[in-house]
């Protein structure tokens, strides 16, 4: 991940925390419509009886150019952008046009497509283009199957565009090919079989979505019919266990929604009573966008009030208006408006990795009263590949004091430090690189110690820096960690050839050498790129260390200030180019 993005991700997770509804921070997600039409009429989807999506609506039927153009602040921001909406992608001739922009903003980029349009040559372009990844909707692991579903298209044309796509990827290494399915009573038994689809064709893997209700009389008939809630438990436990087994067989990727237990009620009558609080507060208010062929901005494909335009308004204006700002209040507050009644009712409330579960969350929590102290990481701290680890454990006591502290992420153990001596100071490094990116719950425990003061929890945010552009990225506390053949004195420290105090450095002994961890105060610094030096007796350490601003005005303050747009420059890194760093884990997109 870029500067940029991973102090756009750490700001938003900062007013998400704080339920703050006016935002120094852009989305990171983004749906975008291309096509507003479809070439096929499958009976479950929406499109089918949404009359803007009809021929002769007044409506686009394709996302212009210009449109997407208005949307080019928001680049600066986006992690991920979906290149669909309930339309067809590939019906639009810009399509490859407009991969090839993001990717080159260093913007993740994912289509969901019938793939019955796909040919060798389009595959290629995608791939030339930058597409990150294709989900190919195949509702049926045979002919009959899918056609009876997919009405309009031919099993053999998208089997044809799927292995259009996997071709294409063993060329360009790009893009990660996925099957979806729609799991639903007619075709969830073709299953298994399409697992075996899925590694004939050389694709990645398959995800099962559940089956979406869409409050519209014409629809009703084929949710009762088709909901797997109405499919017998057993059988279905034996085909998904049946289906995941031959995929680990195949090495492909394997994933499902949770089955619903219950049918929903004939769906959010307009005389059902709304529910009366969220269960937690929705991310997508804070992260996401969704924006129609006609330029409207919503917060999600299932929310269907619109937010304003960006045919007339500039992309800031409409993320920071006032209609955006209610909703992220109500949800702050735990109000449920009108337009989220039907995802809280069916259980669609998302929470993104990124986030924490809810808030307000307290920085840092220790159990118990002792004096267990963590100096690194600070709060706030972007954390990398590796956790840097150093503090101070309770007590006082003899010089032959020796304790270990186990350290979980999460509810996983990933490794172990030791303290030593009459100062019960200890230091670390351990490799995360399993950890996904995101919000995550740092727990550290004394070894064997019953007491609960002898635990502490902090929340600390995972991101992969790209490489090419720091070592290290800090918002206020940096801490860096030396690898020592001896222990060794505060060494002096320099940032961009001035002297530069350390607020702390502990040495301690780690495996057959010792570790050292310094902690630097850098919110003085301005934002961007620093050379930071260690002069130790015999040799010095440099790192490259990248200052991010967050924005630090708090909600209170900013209040007056009413709607803006967003800051043209970087929050982080002001006029560097865009990065094109590791994806972050998002939700899954729906199919198509």
């Amino acid at each position: 991940m870029d500067g940029r993005r991973l102090a756009n991700v750490l700001a938003l997770t900062r007013s998400f925390e704080r339920g703050q509804s006016l935002l120094d921070a852009g989305p990171i997600e983004a749906y975008i419509e291309v096509a507003a039409r479809c070439n096929l009429r499958c009976p479950m989807c929406p499109i089918v009886v949404d009359p803007r999506h009809a021929p002769g609506s007044g409506q686009p039927a394709l996302l212009s150019p210009e449109m997407f153009e208005r949307l080019d602040p928001a680049f600066r921001s986006l992690q991920r952008a979906h290149l669909f909406g309930l339309g067809e992608p590939l019906l639009s001739p810009h399509l490859f046009h407009y991969v090839s922009l993001l990717s080159a903003a260093g913007v993740e980029t994912w289509i969901t497509t019938n793939a019955t349009l796909m040919t060798d040559a389009r595959a290629d372009a995608l791939a030339r283009a930058g597409l990150t990844r294709a989900t190919v909707s195949i509702d049926g692991a045979t002919k009959e199957t899918y056609e009876r579903i997919r009405i309009g298209g031919r099993f053999e044309e998208a089997v044809r565009g799927i292995k259009a796509l996997t071709d294409a990827r063993r060329r360009w290494a790009r893009p990660r090919v996925m099957l979806a399915m729609v799991g639903m009573v007619s075709n969830l038994r073709e299953l298994p079989r399409l697992v075996d689809l899925c590694a004939e064709c050389g694709a990645d893997g398959v995800f099962v979505e559940k089956l979406y209700h869409y409050p519209h009389p014409d629809l009703e008939a084929v949710y009762a019919r088709e909901d797997l809630a109405g499919f017998p438990p057993a059988e279905a436990d034996r085909i998904f266990a049946a289906a995941q087994s031959r995929a680990r067989h195949y090495g492909l990727e394997f994933s499902f929604r949770p089955r619903p237990k219950t049918l929903p009620s004939a769906a959010a009558s307009p005389a059902r009573r709304p529910p009366a609080a969220l269960p937690f507060p929705c991310s997508e208010p804070w992260k996401t966008i969704n924006v129609s062929a006609d330029g409207e901005v919503r917060t999600c494909c299932f929310n269907d009030t619109p937010f304003g335009s960006v045919a007339k308004t500039p992309f800031g204006e409409v993320w920071n208006g006032s209609a955006w700002r209610g909703l992220r209040a109500d949800h702050a507050a735990g109000r449920v408006p009108p337009g989220c009644a039907g995802c809280v009712e069916s259980g669609r409330v998302m929470r993104s990795p990124l986030f924490p579960p809810s808030f307000p969350a307290p920085p840092e929590s220790t159990v118990g009263t002792g004096a267990f102290s963590l100096q690194s990481p600070a709060p706030g701290e972007p954390v990398a590949d590796s956790l840097h680890l150093s503090g101070t454990l309770p007590g006082s006591g003899s010089r032959l004091f020796k304790r270990h502290v186990d350290v979980f992420i999460d509810a996983t153990f990933v490794g172990r430090v030791g303290a030593r001596g009459r100062r019960r100071r200890f230091a670390g490094s351990i490799p995360i690189p399993f950890v996904t990116e995101g919000h995550h719950q740092l727990r550290l425990r004394i070894e064997g110690a019953p007491d609960p003061a002898s635990a502490i929890e902090r929340p600390i945010q995972v991101a992969r820096l790209d490489a090419a552009e720091a070592d290290l990225a800090a918002v206020e506390r940096a801490a860096v960690a030396v690898e020592l053949k001896r222990r060794e004195p505060q060494p002096s420290a320099a940032c961009d050839g001035k002297p530069w105090p350390l607020l702390d450095w502990v040495c301690e002994r780690s495996g057959m050498g010792f570790l050292g961890i310094a902690i630097l105060e850098v919110s003085s610094l301005p934002p961007g790129l620093h050379d930071l030096e260690l002069a130790f007796r015999r040799r010095r350490e440099r790192r490259r260390l990248l200052v991010l601003d967050l924005f630090r005005k708090s909600e209170a303050s900013r209040e007056g200030e009413g709607a803006r747009r967003l800051p043209e420059g970087s929050p982080g890194l002001p006029g560097t180019r865009p990065g094109s760093g590791r994806p972050t884990t998002l939700s899954e997109p729906p199919p198509a």
